[in-house]
């Protein structure tokens, strides 16, 4: 999957307009080019951000007719769509309107600047209703072929290095297999979400979606027939990134991760997870998220509610729950 990432510009009259970049969030890419791209008047020059940002894979699948594998991508060929995503939208609704599975990092263009924000969505990582929908074989990628028509032959042929498929006691002392529910769940998720939409749309069964990482090339395959995990409430926080973006990314995300991964662990050991459970568990995370980065948790850009309770932590420095929100 690509990493997305949202890009809001402030106006003169002090509401922002929203644009959307397919691989943006990627090592934080788009900071220097933004801050490159400001004019006298402290705006982003759009024509200037003429680059792409579809991964060279993502390109070969989709220009690959007759491949039966996919990526998703709405990627038009520009560093970031030219069409905003939202206009006139006040601070404190920047996120509001945005799935939190769909973007990873906010840039902010505000008075001749902008400042990057790691988008932490406050949810618990669970993991055992993969049983009954989805499976995954796991590849090592130094082995996986990088063009698209020996990379089809090849996940079709090869013996993967695990197929996720079964959660009996003790399958996460596997390695492999907690890695890959710990850092890619997010995406499993999204690309399950996907699919789903997309046989609904075509009909058309189910097809097999490829998500390559650094370490692994994964083939997703689902049946579809509901969502994962119950609908539950979720926020989405902006944690400001300090210098070098990079490394500070990194932190913040591995960390972000662990949270999300322990917290889902008595729900994957539990035999039904009910909705109140994880309503539960997603208070827990975003308590947790608040208290690690709360100096550096850009909560005007928060909803009101979440907005006054992020403040009032700040300022009593009590630990507290989000069970109201």
């Amino acid at each position: 999957m690509s990493h997305r990432a949202l890009i809001a510009e402030r106006q003169r009259n002090d509401r922002f307009n929203i644009y959307s970049s397919q691989n943006g969030a990627e090592n934080i890419q788009l900071l220097d080019e933004l801050r490159d791209s400001l004019n006298v008047h402290g705006r982003v020059d759009w024509e200037e951000l003429n680059g792409t940002t579809t991964p060279a894979i993502a390109q070969q699948f989709t220009e690959s007719s007759d491949s039966e594998y996919g990526f998703e991508t709405t990627d038009t060929g520009n560093v970031v769509e030219p069409r905003p995503v939202a206009v006139n939208v006040p601070e404190h609704e920047l996120l509001a309107g945005n799935d939190l599975l769909e973007y990873e990092v906010l840039y902010v263009v505000d008075n001749g600047d902008v400042e990057a924000y790691w988008l932490a969505w406050t949810y618990a990582d669970v993991i055992r209703p993969w049983a009954d929908h989805i499976e995954v074989d796991v590849y090592r990628s130094r082995r996986v072929p990088t063009d698209a028509e020996r990379l089809q032959k090849f996940v079709d042929e090869a013996e993967p290095l695990r197929t996720i498929s079964e959660f009996n006691r003790g399958w996460l002392a596997d390695g492999t297999v907690r890695r890959i529910a710990r850092d890619y769940h997010r995406y499993l998720y999204e690309l399950q979400s996907l699919t789903r939409q997309k046989a609904k749309e075509s009909g058309d069964g189910y097809p097999s979606k490829i998500l390559p990482t650094p370490e692994d090339t994964l083939v997703f395959r689902t049946d579809g027939h509901e969502p994962l995990v119950p609908s539950s409430g979720r926020f989405t926080i902006p944690i400001r990134i300090e210098s070098p973006a990079n490394a500070s990314s990194m932190r913040i995300q591995q960390s972000i991760a662990e949270t999300r991964f322990n917290l889902g662990a008595e729900l994957n050991a539990a035999e039904n997870v009910t909705r109140d459970r994880v309503l539960q568990a997603c208070s827990e995370s975003l308590s947790e998220v608040v208290d690690e980065y709360i100096e550096r948790v850009a909560s005007e850009f928060l909803p009101k509610r979440l907005q006054r309770a992020v403040e009032e932590h700040r300022e009593t420095r009590e630990s507290r729950r989000f069970n109201d929100l």
